[in-house]
């Protein structure tokens, strides 16, 4: 059982990037999803 080789830091680093960009963009998307709610309660009042 040794094909335990190390891991590139190449793919370390990519899918630390994919992780971040996921995290950002459901931030945004709950972020804008508040404000929109926010603007139409305004509006309807």
């Amino acid at each position: 059982m040794d094909s335990m080789e190390p891991i590139p830091p190449l793919l370390v680093k990519s899918w630390q990037n994919l992780r971040v960009s996921l995290m950002t963009k459901a931030w945004l998307d709950s972020c804008l999803s508040s404000s929109s709610r926010n603007m139409t309660r305004m509006m309807s009042e």
